[in-house]
C-alpha cells in the first residue's frame, strides 16, 4: 500500500513539474529531461511514469480531467434538467480557463492562440460523455429528450461547442451574462424539455 501511495505521489510531483515546464517553455519545448530536472526526480523515474512527451501530456490531461470531473459533479449536484447540466458545464469550463494553467495551454490563450499538441478532440469528447451520461439517462427515461438525440450525438455537439467557446471565447470569455444568454439561445432549442 505504501508503495502505491509513493508511486502516486511521485507521479503527481512529475505532473506538477510538467505543468510548470509547459507554462515556462510551452508544450513543444518541454521534454522529459527538463521535467526530471525541475522536479528533482531522476530521469529513470520520470521515464518509468511516462515513456515520451505525449505520454506525459496524456498523464497531465488525465489527472486534470479527473479533478475537473470531481469539481464539475459538485457544481452540477443541484441541476435537475439536462439543459441546466449542459449550460452549467460550459460555464464551469469557461470560468476554469482563467484559474487553471492547463486550460490555456490545452485550449489556447485569451486571444485564441494555440500551441501545437493541444487537447485531442477525442479526449474532450470522452470527458464530455462521462459528465453528461447520468443526467442524459435520467432525462431520456423521463421523456425529456428527443428520440433521435443519442448521448453520442449530444456529447459530440457539446464538446464541439465547448471547444469553440474555450478556444475562441470573444466576449463570452469575460461576460458570464452574455455567455448565459448565448447558451439559452443555442442550447434551449436542442435540450428544452418536450411538451
Amino acid at each position: 500500500m505504501a508503495k502505491t501511495k509513493k508511486s502516486t505521489d511521485t507521479l503527481n510531483r512529475i505532473i506538477d513539474a510538467a505543468i510548470a515546464c509547459y507554462q515556462r517553455d510551452g508544450l513543444q519545448q518541454t521534454n522529459l529531461e527538463g521535467v526530471a530536472k525541475y522536479s528533482g526526480i531522476s530521469r529513470a523515474t520520470v521515464y518509468r511514469h511516462a515513456n515520451n512527451k505525449r505520454q506525459l501530456l496524456d498523464r497531465v490531461i488525465e489527472r486534470e480531467s479527473q479533478q475537473s470531473l470531481i469539481e464539475l459533479r459538485k457544481t452540477l449536484a443541484g441541476q435537475s434538467s439536462l439543459h441546466g447540466v449542459v449550460t452549467e458545464s460550459i460555464i464551469f469550463i469557461m470560468q476554469r480557463r482563467h484559474h487553471y494553467p492547463m486550460q490555456a495551454l490545452l485550449f489556447g490563450d485569451e486571444s485564441g492562440n494555440q500551441q501545437q499538441g493541444n487537447l485531442n478532440p477525442h479526449e474532450l469528447y470522452q470527458t464530455t460523455y462521462q459528465s453528461l451520461q447520468h443526467n442524459y439517462d435520467q432525462a431520456k427515461a423521463n421523456g425529456e429528450v428527443a428520440d433521435n438525440l443519442s448521448l453520442e450525438i449530444l456529447s459530440d455537439w457539446v464538446s464541439r461547442l465547448m471547444h469553440s467557446l474555450v478556444s475562441y471565447p470573444g466576449e463570452y470569455g469575460t461576460d458570464e451574462a452574455k455567455l448565459r444568454h448565448y447558451l439559452r439561445v443555442v442550447v434551449s432549442p436542442v435540450l428544452e424539455p418536450r411538451q
